[in-house]
């Protein structure tokens, strides 16, 4: 999700390298050995002294408005220079970092297309500009944003040349051309090996079946930053709980987003993958009333469809449709404007809000959309899901098995794959997919599973 990338506080050229990241967070065997890692520490490390950056969610989000009011002053007075538009559209992204603002993404693509139609030749926000699109899950324009990089005026530094490089490998990752991605981030690390590149691999290795080598590529990331800030820091502990859950290892999941929140309180995003394994753990009434608090908290000032749905998602299995109708239909509600404001980000979460909670057909509409903006493996899930919801279970099948060539492993898509195999009467092919998504998450088909909302892509 747009919102779980929280690395820094501020944008600046390590920040937007991370920023780039961590929104790139994502038969292929390849040894780690690349990378000289060091050995994982004890997922329940104590965090180390970090001086750096805001200490909470609410500091933070206070020290972003100042740059942004600055911003739209500059671009106020001098609308036709270039570099203004520039800085206000990174100060809007580090700020939809913290919030998940698609008004902020939106304001801040705008900045950069005017910043790019006023820069002379061989000029111009490219490399912002690229790390934009990505953000916002659209693809097409990146390639060729990054050629006018590789030949402008003055040539790129090492670092942007490393980065733009890898841009490239989630350009080539989110097209489900797993084998150029991690060819291209390996050529991106020999150049400049930084945290970056260590989260992309994680993403990677994660959705490859690899957990323990995709927790050892975040250990690296956090030692190579020489000044870590609460929150990233606290990213990082999020992150390595994604694993955990996607692996089945809930209880370790939660200790790790809880020394997120203690690490950087009050990050709505860590709130709610707390309030999520409250749910798993049985206490129903616990989770929605975390769910409540952090939806009463962020006010009219933060728009969190995400929670909104989950919690929607808790009350139908409490058996309580009146709240989860009303919080259905509000989540509804922005998923739409989402939709006409940045179309391909908002794709895959109102398409899970359709399938889950809203119109099959709708969202088959919407799984469509989806796979064709990044024909990746969550995608190919989604359209699966979808595609059973309308009764399609042979075409899910073949979307699977194409997904399961590409060395794509997780377990959802072997749960997805059993399902679907069982509503086409094949009783064996339903079995042996049973052990294959078992093999990767022991609780893959437990029926607390059904309340994860966060952390499952």
């Amino acid at each position: 999700m747009i919102a779980s990338v929280a690395p820094l506080q501020t944008l600046n050229k390590v920040g937007l390298y991370l920023l780039a990241a961590t929104v790139a967070v994502a038969a292929v065997t390849i040894s780690v050995d690349q990378f000289s890692l060091p050995a994982p520490t004890a997922a329940n490390e104590v965090a180390p002294h970090l001086r750096f950056g805001p200490k909470s969610f609410a500091a933070a989000l206070e020290l972003a408005a100042g740059p942004i009011a600055l911003g739209r002053e500059r671009v106020a007075r001098a609308p036709d220079q270039w570099a203004y538009q520039e800085s206000y559209a990174r100060a809007l992204m580090g700020r939809a970092r913290l919030t998940g603002s698609f008004d902020d993404l939106l304001a801040a693509r705008l900045a950069l297309m005017r910043g790019r139609a006023d820069a002379p030749k061989g000029a111009g926000p490219l490399l912002t500009d690229a790390v934009s699109n990505l953000t916002i899950h659209r693809l097409a324009p990146i390639a060729s944003t990054l050629t006018l990089l590789d030949g402008a005026a003055v040539p790129a530094d090492r670092g942007d040349q490393a980065e733009a490089l890898a841009i490239r490998g989630d350009v080539a990752f989110y097209s489900g051309k797993y084998s150029a991605a991690w060819r291209t981030y390996r050529a991106a690390a020999q150049m400049d090996n930084g945290p970056g590149i260590a989260v992309r691999a994680a993403n990677y290795f994660k959705k490859m079946g690899r957990f323990d080598d995709a927790i050892r590529q975040l250990e690296y990331a956090m030692k190579s930053v020489k000044a870590p800030t609460p929150q990233f820091y606290a990213n990082m502990m999020l992150q390595k709980g994604v694993i955990e859950l996607d692996r089945g290892n809930w209880e370790t999941a939660t200790r790790l987003f809880l020394l997120a929140d203690a690490t950087f309180p009050g990050h709505w995003l860590i709130k709610a993958h707390l309030a999520q394994m409250t749910a798993l753990g049985g206490d129903l009434d616990g989770a929605e009333q975390q769910y409540r608090t952090i939806l009463a908290k962020a006010g009219s000032e933060i728009a969190m469809p995400e929670v909104m749905d989950a919690l929607a998602a808790l009350y139908r299995a409490r058996g309580d449709a009146k709240n989860s109708r009303y919080w259905s239909d509000r989540a509804g509600a922005l998923w739409t404007r989402r939709l006409s404001q940045l179309p391909e980000a908002a794709y895959g979460p109102a398409l899970e809000h359709e399938l889950v909670l809203g119109n099959p057909a709708r969202a088959l509409d919407l799984a469509r959309l989806n796979f064709a903006a990044r024909p990746y493996g969550d995608s190919c899930i989604m359209l699966a899901m979808a595609l059973l919801a309308n009764g399609r279970p042979q075409e899910a099948v073949a979307i699977l098995k194409a997904a399961e060539q590409t060395g794509w492993r997780t377990a959802q898509q072997y749960v997805v794959l059993s399902q679907a195999s069982a509503m086409l009467g094949q009783v064996q092919a339903s079995e042996d997919s049973r052990p294959k998504a078992l093999a990767l998450n022991p609780k893959a088909f437990d029926p607390a599973s059904s309340l994860i909302w966060f952390g499952n892509h």
